[in-house]
C-alpha cells in the first residue's frame, strides 16, 4: 500500500489481500477512514485460494517470493476465478539461468527474478497498451 494511496481509482473498485494476517490488519486499521480502502482487504492465499471473479487481478511482489510450483498453482488459481486479466510484473534473469525457483527455507523470505514468456509460464505476450496478460481460457 505504499504506492496504491496515489493511483487514480475512479469508477475502480478495489480489493486488497495479502497472506499476513498482521498486515492486512495494520491496513485496515491504516485506512478505515479511506473510502476507497476501508473494509477493503482480506487474508488471502493465493496458490491455495480461488480468488472472486474480478475485471483484472493485480499481483505485485508476490511471484519473487514464491518458488516455481506455487507460482504456477496461483496462476491456475486465477484462471480458475473467471478474471479476464492478470497484471503480473515480469523479471527476466539477467545471465538467463532457468526459472525453475526451489528455495530452501521459508519460501517468502526469499526472491528471485522470473521470465513469464519461457518455462514453466510461458504465458502469451503482453496486451498492449497496458501491458496485462489475458489469461488463457
Amino acid at each position: 500500500m505504499t504506492w496504491m494511496p496515489h493511483v487514480n481509482l475512479t469508477g475502480v473498485e478495489y480489493m486488497g489481500g495479502d497472506i499476513s494476517p498482521s498486515l492486512v490488519a495494520s491496513n485496515l486499521r491504516s485506512f478505515a477512514s479511506d473510502a476507497k480502502f476501508a473494509n477493503r482487504f482480506a487474508v488471502f492465499d493465493i496458490t491455495c485460494m480461488i480468488p472472486p471473479k474480478v475485471d483484472m487481478i493485480h499481483t505485485r511482489h508476490v511471484f519473487i517470493h514464491l518458488d516455481s510450483n506455487l507460482s504456477m498453482q496461483a496462476l491456475r488459481n486465477f484462471e480458475r476465478s473467471g478474471s479476464k486479466y492478470v497484471a503480473i510484473p515480469n523479471w527476466p534473469s539477467l545471465d538467463g539461468s532457468s526459472n525453475e525457483y526451489h528455495p530452501k527455507g521459508q519460501a517468502y523470505d526469499n526472491v528471485h527474478r522470473y521470465n513469464l514468456d519461457l518455462p514453466p509460464y510461458c504465458l502469451p505476450s503482453p496486451c498492449t497498451p497496458r501491458r496485462t496478460l489475458e489469461l488463457m481460457g
